[in-house]
């Protein structure tokens, strides 16, 4: 294992104390540049610990924002049982509606005549609804 000493991260603190200045410090962290020099450094169970608690995290986040936008029970579960550490998630638990219907116009599987069709239909459903 070839340690890589010497590879730092910046980090950056920024604090305003009461009387309104601002004090920033830049410091040099080296937390090691692989999984196997962070685990020889800092102990197996630190860093699992550090990864679950952000995983833990992130993917409570996704369940809030989710729960937020109204999804349902069902589909916010199913969300959280796909996500994938790592993985860029917008919350959603896949891809958007709009995204799926231009996937389907791009692979020939619907029309842009048909798209179209679809917009307008459930707009007017809307109007209609927003009537009563």
């Amino acid at each position: 294992m070839a340690d890589k000493i010497g590879v730092k991260t910046v980090e950056k603190a920024t604090e305003t104390n009461p009387g309104g200045q601002e004090r920033t410090l830049d410091f040099d962290v080296d937390y090691g540049d692989t999984l196997e020099i962070s685990i020889e450094r800092y102990g197996e169970k630190l860093v699992h610990d550090y990864f679950f608690n952000t995983a833990r995290l992130r993917v409570q986040g996704i369940a809030r924002r989710m729960l937020q936008m109204g999804r349902g029970d069902a589909e916010v579960l199913e969300a959280v049982d796909k996500w994938v550490p790592g993985e860029i998630s917008r919350g959603t638990g896949g891809k958007s509606e709009i995204a799926k219907l231009a996937e389907r116009v791009k692979s020939g599987k619907m029309s842009k005549e048909e798209l179209i069709a679809l917009l307008s239909a459930e707009l007017e459903e809307e109007d209609d609804d927003s009537d009563e």
